[in-house]
């Protein structure tokens, strides 16, 4: 007869995903090892190993969970809002967080991983693509209610956005980027000037809003 192996323990993936954001954000990608994670999660090694296949795997693993959080928490918000305008703010706006958490830093940290495992690409551009239809949605639902005026195709705009958003990320990340809301500024010009539209006002309430 041959030997069973031991079942799956999910809820160790879990623990692994939680503990190690903390732990990459401390020591850096480089200086982290397989010891590292697993002494944090409180975990042997080889569950390492078993679940996420070494360190990139771990880091692959907090950038889905990011990506997801990310773009749920978008998406949740733009349906509560009535306005077009209101919606591409508030997109724009989440786009840039306020302090950077742990998962946004480690998402463009990871890109490093992506190039050296094509495996990981796919994530990385269903992740795109989605949060680009979350900005084509919205520009689309402001021309047919009248509130904007593309200068330019909707793609066009829509992938612009996202590539102002990700440059910004990636500047974040290693820590020379302007700060949030002047880099939420220069988008919402950029959008406002590509739509011809005002967007300064719906910006200033938010902000408002935000700091109260």
């Amino acid at each position: 007869m041959s030997k069973v192996g031991r079942p799956p323990e999910p809820w160790k993936k879990t623990q692994i995903i939680e503990t190690a954001s903390d732990v990459l954000s401390e020591r850096g990608l480089q200086a982290t090892g397989v010891k590292d994670l697993a002494d944090a999660a409180g975990v042997s090694r080889a569950a390492i190993h078993y679940h996420f296949g070494g360190v990139d795997g771990v880091v692959l693993g907090i950038a889905e969970r990011g990506f997801e959080l990310m773009y749920t928490r978008r998406r949740v918000a733009i349906q509560a809002l009535e306005s077009a305008t209101s919606r591409l703010v508030t997109l724009i706006r989440m786009g840039i967080p306020d302090p950077a958490p742990n998962h946004y830093v480690l998402m463009y940290e990871s890109i490093g991983a992506v190039r050296n495992n094509p495996d990981f690409r796919p994530l990385f551009e269903s992740f795109s693509r989605r949060q680009y239809e979350l900005f084509e949605g919205v520009l689309l639902d402001g021309v047919a209610s009248g509130d904007f005026h593309p200068r330019e195709s909707i793609e066009t705009i829509s992938w612009n956005l996202l590539s102002i958003e990700d440059a910004a990320g990636i500047y974040i990340t290693i820590g020379t980027a302007p700060a949030a809301d002047e880099v939420r500024a220069r988008m919402i010009s950029y959008a406002a000037s590509s739509l011809d539209c005002d967007l300064s006002t719906e910006n200033d309430r938010q902000r408002a809003r935000t700091a109260n």
